[in-house]
């Protein structure tokens, strides 16, 4: 016992944290999932995975998290907000599913509470599960981790070149989008932070410009 405490001490001292990540990561997915995960992990570290979307003439714009209560449908909601403020929405539609869900959730206390802080309510949401239909729909699935890329992107290989990681869109880059499920309020506000800087520079490439100042 002694012993393996110690190996797993050393391990944790010689080996990046990021791939301990990675490791665990793997682990929670299905085998036909992991050379995926791979394959975009190994992207973020060439730079491939930062790189923008092309979404020019894109129709219908679908965010993929998780179980569809927090991530996704924040974005979906701040993302549609702009588009209404340009009149865009009536031309680009949004959506947001999970891939691990039961339908009908809705978003916990913690995420009403951090998206309120945003001026967003998510009161009214319940959960979908990404279907076939969606995948096909999309013009553009925005994933948040690489978890998400690895299933969606498995799961329907002819999608894999609509994929991309919303995090990398960001004012910081961040290559992933970490899923605040059972943390804390002020994790979940950090995790909306990063969601709203990525999605107000996705709205402006598809045409979302803000309203001048009004004069005084």
């Amino acid at each position: 016992m002694e012993f393996t405490r110690m190996w797993r001490l050393l391990l944790r001292t010689v080996v990046p944290i990021g791939v301990h990540r990675v490791a665990r990561d793997l682990r929670q997915l299905p085998a036909t999932s992991r050379p995926e995960y791979l394959r975009w992990w190994l992207a973020s570290r060439m730079g491939g995975a930062a790189s923008m979307p092309h979404v020019t003439a894109v129709r219908t714009v679908v965010f993929v998290c998780y179980g569809n209560i927090m991530r996704s449908p924040m974005a979906a909601a701040l993302l549609a907000r702009r588009l209404e403020q340009t009149g865009l929405a009536q031309t680009i539609r949004v959506l947001s599913a999970g891939l691990h869900m039961r339908p009908g959730r809705y978003p916990p206390p913690l995420a009403l509470e951090a998206a309120a802080a945003f001026g967003v309510s998510l009161a009214g949401h319940q959960s979908l599960t990404l279907t076939t239909k969606v995948v096909e729909s999309a013009d553009v699935l925005f994933v948040m981790d690489f978890l998400n890329a690895a299933e969606l992107s498995a799961r329907w290989p002819e999608a894999r070149s609509k994929v991309r990681l919303l995090g990398p869109l960001g004012a910081n880059g961040h290559t992933q989008i970490v899923d605040p499920y059972g943390t804390d309020l002020a994790t979940t506000i950090a995790c909306y932070r990063q969601i709203a800087e990525a999605t107000e520079v996705l709205a402006l490439r598809l045409g979302y410009r803000p309203r001048p100042p009004t004069a005084k």
